[in-house]
Parts: structure tokens; C-alpha cells; sequence
């Protein structure tokens, strides 16, 4: 196991996710992104209401806080072929949808 030193510790820098109050306010943030070329998506179904975990019989679980996460975050562009001008753009956008 490596030392618990911070100076080895690195990230895996796969995700960067903004939240927003309420669903409608996520997806005009996405709609405003994607009209300016920038691919940000939804995060994810959450399980239970997937297609397979409803047909496994798991819909109908009650799972407020996961719900509200997957129906509120919106995930932003982040990978290694992202450059630095890629990445102002990005922010750009973001702040001039107003997200």
C-alpha cells in the first residue's frame, strides 16, 4: 500500500459536475451548453429507475436524495484532449448561460 502522503496522491480528474436547485434550471443550463458546442450532459439514470432495474423490480423504491442528484447535476466536458482553450470556451459558456 502507498504512503498516505498527499504528494502521491493523485486525482483520476474523470468528472466535473455543477448542481443546480431544481431539474428545469439543469436542463436549460444544458440546452444554453449544447447550443454553444459544448457536449455537457445528465450524469446518469440512477439504478432503481433504470430500464433494467425496473425490470428486476426496482422502480418503484423510494430514493429521494439519489433522485434529486441525477435529476439536478449536469456533467461538464473533461478529459486529456481537452486543452487549455478548450477549457475557457467551456467556461465561457458557462458563464454566459448564466448556470
Amino acid at each position: 500500500m502507498p504512503p498516505a502522503d498527499d504528494a502521491v496522491r493523485r486525482g483520476n480528474d474523470h468528472l466535473f459536475y455543477l448542481l443546480f436547485p431544481e431539474a428545469a434550471a439543469r436542463d436549460s443550463a444544458l440546452a444554453a451548453l449544447r447550443a454553444r458546442g459544448i457536449m455537457a450532459t445528465f450524469h446518469y439514470v440512477p439504478l432503481h429507475s433504470s430500464p433494467e432495474g425496473c425490470a428486476l423490480g426496482h422502480g418503484d423504491e423510494h430514493l429521494p436524495v439519489t433522485d434529486r442528484i441525477a435529476s439536478t447535476l449536469l456533467r461538464l466536458p473533461l478529459h486529456p484532449l481537452l486543452t487549455p482553450e478548450d477549457l475557457d470556451r467551456v467556461v465561457a459558456a458557462v458563464r454566459a448561460s448564466e448556470v
